[in-house]
């Protein structure tokens, strides 16, 4: 059975309307929902043997009628209910963390429930004792769970706007057929067009998108465009921008399922013409025979 079985409504509804949500209304999720989502985790896969351990986590410091604090914001209020995950210091764990936690917050919105996710903002002590990180762990990226406030989410608001969250780029950007100097069109995508169009709506750090895609046949690559900065501005630490790719894999793959397009991942980089040193390969996907 395929993981979109589980989803009671079609993936690509709820991919289009999940945003971020910052305020919740101080209801404690039911005992049954943490029981579905721990259920549906079990079912989950990692990519190419890549580690990782999720969990969902009550930080009960956390004042649910107060604004946590995260980083130099005043964030997320109204639930101290969080899925946090942790993993050994490695790219491709990374990327693994953002394609399994994306079906986990798709699967959390069928459900109901807002999520946010909080990656560089957050304040790690609390989750670091909870979740008993490990000495070779990192814990790159918590998300927020809970029901939704109603009427108008001030914080949300004014963090969307501040990161500009309700942009996307166009498919011109960020989808290619080749190399990287022709672009694909939505009609020659063909069947796979809602696939990309999904990767398009995919949440990022900062909104940056930093995925590109190349078309191949019936293959697709996937890479990371990333400036490359001076070395004094270089920042030291693993590149976010895999798990955003993680993500954007994730919607890739169960549109596809969704649609009945069955494939698989693998690692092997191709020979692209007009790749620079600002394209890093990812990874890449196949239909099945």
């Amino acid at each position: 059975m395929g993981l979109t079985q589980n989803f009671p409504r079609p993936i690509q509804e709820l991919i289009k309307e999940r945003i971020s949500i910052r305020g919740y209304d101080n209801h404690e999720i039911p005992v049954e929902f943490i029981e579905k989502i721990n259920s549906f985790m079990y079912r989950l896969s990692n990519l190419f043997e890549a580690q990782l351990r999720m969990e969902i986590l009550q930080i009960t410091s956390f004042e649910k009628d107060e604004y946590l604090k995260l980083g130099s914001y005043k964030v997320i209020r109204g639930t101290n209910t969080f899925l946090a995950a942790a993993h050994p210091k490695d790219k491709l764990n990374l990327l693994n963390a953002g394609y399994v936690m994306e079906h986990v917050v798709l699967y959390a919105q069928a459900l109901g429930l807002g999520t946010c996710w909080l990656s560089i903002t957050f304040n790690r002590d609390a989750f670091i004792k909870a979740l008993q990180l490990k000495g070779n762990e990192i814990m790159p990226v918590i998300i927020s769970m809970g029901f939704p406030q109603t009427g108008i989410d001030l914080i949300g608001g004014y963090y969307r706007t501040l990161v500009k969250s309700r942009t996307r780029k166009a498919w011109k950007e960020l989808f290619f057929v080749d190399d990287f100097s022709h672009q694909l069109s939505r009609h020659s995508a063909g069947l796979f067009a809602d696939s990309l169009e999904m990767v398009r709506l995919s949440p990022s750090g900062y909104n940056h998108q930093p995925w590109r895609i190349i078309r191949q046949g019936d293959l697709f690559h996937f890479y990371i465009f990333r400036k490359i900065l001076p070395e004094n501005k270089r920042k030291v630490g693993f590149n976010m921008a895999f798990l955003d790719c993680g993500i954007c894999m994730a919607h890739f793959a169960l549109t596809n399922e969704a649609n009945g397009i069955a494939g698989d991942w693998f690692l092997q980089e191709p020979e692209i013409a007009g790749k620079t040193d600002e394209h890093t390969y990812v990874a890449s996907w196949k239909p099945s025979v």
